[in-house]
């Protein structure tokens, strides 16, 4: 993902907040929605099943792109999972959405965020409509499609935006939805590469759901430092709220973190993985004040390590945030990880909108 790391907030000091002791406000109702990834499909099933039917919608990330450019299931229990969930005829089931993302995958490698394979997909009009009718195809049993593509160049903007002028009309033609994924983008950031690269205004007019990444202002290729400090999220909130009406916005959280090497390349780890990290090494936990991503260091020989994560309370305050710039949309990166204390939280709070279409 191409986004520029910018330096990291003041001075941490140490703070004596206990991780799993949470005292913040209820919520006021949000549609949630969760991402259930192929490497962890059972994490997923538990936590949905801990979320007490407080998970509106299920994001399955079910199909990237092969060798040749065509999609194709992101592993073989995807075809079966997708099965077990429209299966599931009971009161409350979760919107399902499939998730295709532009990863291309070959027999030796795989390429993340491929700006290549899209290109390919949708720069003439009958490649274009082949893509079209091969996602119609796989996303026939679902509720709605959900397109992630990232990383994409400046010269591929007017064929995105056509791509999702054709798919919407198709979609609505059989009573299914559009969702597209955004990287996140602030009015600082102007790059015409990857985030700068969408055209956010006319895309939110072809869709029916715009999911924008509050997350990766710092990431694994950058600097250390925060993945999603809040005032940070609000220049977020702010740009995408000039563009994107807010009944279609929705915002997407990530509850894990990055571990930095000194050669500065950062490894994503889960939450539990990260405490268990900080545990072994006897760190405290530091955050730069009430609600900032807590981050610790440690020291691995002669390699000293940054380390910058989410927890329930820095989470709570990123709700907070979005809640009060009037949104009522949240998604998060991802099912079956993040900090045990922030779910318990949110399987607690009651009451949810009915679901928009």
């Amino acid at each position: 993902m191409k986004i520029f790391a910018t330096a990291a907030l003041g001075i941490a000091v140490l703070t004596l907040f206990a991780p799993g002791v949470l005292r913040a406000s209820p919520i006021g109702p949000l549609e949630k929605t969760g991402w259930l990834v192929y490497w962890d499909l059972e994490g997923g099933e538990k936590t949905i099943h801990d979320l007490h039917g407080q998970l509106d919608e299920i994001c399955v990330f079910a199909y990237h792109f092969n060798s040749e450019g065509h999609l194709i299931p992101a592993s073989e229990a995807i075809p079966d999972q997708l099965l077990t969930w429209k299966a599931r005829q009971i009161a409350g089931r979760p919107r399902l959405w499939i998730t295709v993302v532009n990863d291309k995958v070959e027999q030796e490698s795989s390429l993340f965020k491929d700006p290549m394979v899209v290109h390919q997909a949708l720069a003439e009009a009958a490649a274009r409509q082949r893509h079209i009718q091969e996602l119609l195809d796989l996303s026939k049993d679902a509720d709605g499609l959900e397109i992630d593509y990232e990383n994409l160049g400046a010269g591929d903007r007017e064929n995105l935006l056509q791509f999702f002028r054709e798919l919407e009309p198709l979609l609505h033609a059989r009573g299914q939805l559009l969702s597209v994924v955004l990287e996140p983008r602030t009015e600082k950031q102007e790059q015409v590469e990857g985030p700068g690269a969408t055209d956010w205004t006319n895309i939110a007019k072809a869709a029916d759901r715009i999911r924008v990444m509050a997350y990766f202002l710092h990431y694994g290729g950058g600097a250390s430092g925060p993945t999603a400090p809040p005032l940070w999220v609000d220049e977020i909130l702010d740009f995408a709220r000039s563009r994107i009406p807010k009944e279609k916005l929705d915002i997407a959280l990530c509850l894990d973190g990055i571990d930095w090497s000194s050669d500065a390349k950062g490894s994503e780890l889960s939450f539990s993985q990260i405490e268990e990290l900080r545990k072994k090494n006897q760190k405290p936990l530091l955050r730069s004040g009430r609600g900032e991503p807590p981050h610790f260091a440690y020291q691995e020989g002669k390699d000293l390590h940054q380390v910058w994560y989410e927890d329930a309370r820095s989470l709570q305050e990123k709700i907070r945030r979005i809640q009060k710039a009037g949104l009522t949309r949240v998604s998060f990166w991802r099912l079956g990880t993040g900090d045990p204390a922030f779910w318990k939280w949110l399987a607690g709070q009651k009451g949810r909108p009915k679901l928009r279409k």
